[in-house]
C-alpha cells in the first residue's frame, strides 16, 4: 500500500463505483483500476448490478455480471469493502443470491456489503417482466435471502445443500458481443 492510504479510520468513508457501460473496459484495465482505487486509500469499490441499459440510439447494452466482478474485486484486493450498487432482488432466486453473497463474502474475507433493492432501470424492469416464474415480491425475497444469509445457512451452502434453482430463475447475464 502506498503512502496515500489512511493511517486510521476517517469520519467519512468514500467509495468508487466501477464503470459499467460508459465505454468498453477490458479486464486488464479494470484490474489496474481496482488496485489503484485500493492503493489510493478509498474505502470501498462498488459494481453495478443491472440487466441492461437502453441507449439513446435505441440499442441496448449490458454490463458484466456484477457478482463475477465482485468476486474478482475480492480476489484482487485485500482491504477495501466491496458490494453491488444495488442488487435487484427480483433478478435472483433467494437461495442463489444468498449463495453468491456468501461466496463473495468468503473470498473477500468478510468485506462484502450486501445492497439489496428493487429492479433499478426501466430496461431492466421490462426485461425481467418476462421472467414470471421468479414470482416473489421484493419484501418476500429479502426475507428469504435473510434466512439464507444466516450463519447456519452459510455453512450449509458451503457444502452444496442449498435449495436448487431452475434455469428460469437464473437469467443469463453474460455480455456476448462485448467490443474488444
Amino acid at each position: 500500500m502506498n503512502s496515500h492510504a489512511p493511517a486510521g479510520p476517517r469520519p467519512l468513508k468514500v467509495g468508487v463505483q466501477l464503470p459499467e457501460i460508459e465505454r468498453p473496459v477490458r479486464w486488464p484495465e479494470m484490474a489496474t483500476l481496482i488496485r489503484t482505487i485500493e492503493d489510493a486509500g478509498f474505502d470501498s469499490i462498488w459494481a453495478g448490478d443491472h440487466f441492461l441499459y437502453r441507449m439513446a440510439d435505441g440499442t441496448a447494452d449490458a454490463p458484466w455480471d456484477c457478482w463475477s466482478v465482485l468476486a474478482a474485486i475480492a480476489a484482487t484486493t485485500s482491504r477495501v469493502e466491496l458490494g453491488p450498487l444495488v442488487t435487484p432482488v427480483a433478478f435472483y432466486n433467494p437461495a442463489v443470491l444468498a449463495k453468491k453473497a456468501a461466496t463473495v463474502d468468503e473470498i473477500s474475507g468478510g468485506r462484502l456489503i450486501l445492497g439489496p433493492g428493487p429492479v433499478g432501470t426501466r430496461s431492466s424492469s421490462a426485461a425481467m417482466a418476462s421472467l414470471t416464474t421468479i414470482g416473489y415480491r421484493v419484501s418476500k425475497r429479502l426475507s428469504r435471502s435473510s434466512e439464507r444469509w444466516s450463519s447456519k445457512a452459510r455453512s450449509i451452502s458451503r457444502v452444496g445443500t442449498t435449495a436448487p434453482a431452475t434455469a428460469s430463475s437464473c437469467p443469463d447475464r453474460g455480455r456476448a458481443g462485448r467490443p474488444s
